[in-house]
């Protein structure tokens, strides 16, 4: 069957039978864990995955793609997202403890 397909355990990455051997000696096999982990943080540029891991950023965003994350403007835009969040919960906390020395957490604020 040459069309059929294995599943990496290692990447969670559908290939086919006959690039499998070849895949498994890749960078992308080796530190396809790592990779996984640094695309689900959204603060972290393709660019800079790219460069901590040695591929280029063209290749990185390709396997965000087949992994299944978002596109890098949509990780850029979550990200700015969860930090004006946070930021105002800071800002919050301060306008209500003002002249309190009293702590407050960011999830006080948001709920």
């Amino acid at each position: 069957m040459p069309n059929s397909m294995r599943y990496c355990q290692t990447c969670q990455l559908k290939i086919s039978e006959s690039v499998f051997k070849r895949h498994s000696l890749s960078v992308v096999h080796r530190k396809g864990k790592l990779i996984r982990a640094m695309l689900e943080r959204d603060c972290i540029t393709h660019a800079e995955i790219a460069r901590r891991i040695g591929l280029t950023r063209e290749r990185v965003r390709q396997l965000a793609l087949k992994m299944g994350f978002a596109a890098g403007r949509s990780r850029h835009a979550i990200c700015r997202m969860e930090r004006r969040r946070k930021e105002m919960a800071e800002f919050l906390c301060k306008r209500k403890n003002a002249g309190l020395q009293s702590n407050c957490s960011a999830r006080e604020m948001l709920t």
